[in-house]
C-alpha cells in the first residue's frame, strides 16, 4: 500500500538499527528526519532508484521494494534519501499519471500529511513528477482536500462513483465512461 510516511519510518528504523549495531549513540529521531531531508535536497538528480513498495500495493499486493542503479558514488545518505523520496512520488504517479489527472480536471496537487507538509524536497519532487503546482494544505484542511477530490471524480463520471476495487479498475471505469459519453453525443 502507498504509505509514504511508513516507508520513510522503515528507512529511519533501519538506520537506527545500523547505528546501534555499530555501538554508536542514537541521535534524536527528529534530528535523523531533518538530516535526511537536508541531504536529499541537494541530491534530487541521483541515478539511484528505489521502489519503496515494501508492503506491496492494493492493486499488486505481492510487489516488493527494490533498489537499482547502485554505483560507487551514489551510496551517500543524500542519494539514498532522495531516491527513496523519488520512489514514493513515482509510485504515486504510476497510479495517478498526469493524463488521468488531466481527464479529471485536476489543475493542482493539494498536499497533505507530514511527508509533504514538512519536506521541501518531497514538495519539489511532486511538482516535478506531476507537472502541476503543489499547494500544501494545513492539517485542518486535509479533509476538505479529499472531499474535493471525491467531488471532482463524481463530477467527472456524471455523479457515478464507480470505485470499489483496484485503482486500475477505477481508472478504466473513467475511460469507459468517457468512451460511452462520446458515442452517445456523436
Amino acid at each position: 500500500m502507498f504509505v509514504g510516511g511508513n516507508s520513510i519510518a522503515a528507512f529511519v528504523s533501519m538506520l537506527n538499527n545500523w547505528i546501534t549495531s555499530l555501538g554508536l549513540e542514537l541521535p534524536a529521531e527528529d534530528i535523523v528526519y531533518e538530516r535526511l531531508k537536508e541531504c536529499a535536497r541537494s541530491n534530487l538528480d541521483t541515478s539511484l532508484e528505489i521502489v519503496p513498495t515494501i508492503w506491496g500495493e492494493r492493486h499488486i499486493p505481492q510487489s516488493t521494494g527494490h533498489v537499482t542503479g547502485i554505483t560507487a558514488t551514489n551510496l551517500t545518505l543524500g542519494s539514498v534519501s532522495a531516491a527513496l523520496y523519488k520512489g514514493l512520488v513515482n509510485n504515486l504517479h504510476s497510479m495517478m499519471p498526469f493524463e488521468f489527472l488531466r481527464k479529471c480536471g485536476v489543475q493542482r496537487i493539494v498536499g497533505t500529511g507530514s511527508v509533504l507538509l514538512c519536506n521541501l524536497a518531497m514538495q519539489n519532487l511532486v511538482q516535478r513528477v506531476f507537472g502541476l503546482p503543489v499547494v500544501i494544505a494545513s492539517p485542518s484542511d486535509a479533509g476538505y482536500a479529499s472531499e474535493g477530490a471525491i467531488l471532482a471524480i463524481q463530477m467527472e463520471t456524471d455523479g457515478e462513483l464507480t470505485f470499489g476495487g483496484k485503482f486500475s479498475d477505477f481508472q478504466n471505469s473513467l475511460n469507459v465512461h468517457k468512451t460511452d459519453s462520446a458515442q452517445v453525443e456523436g
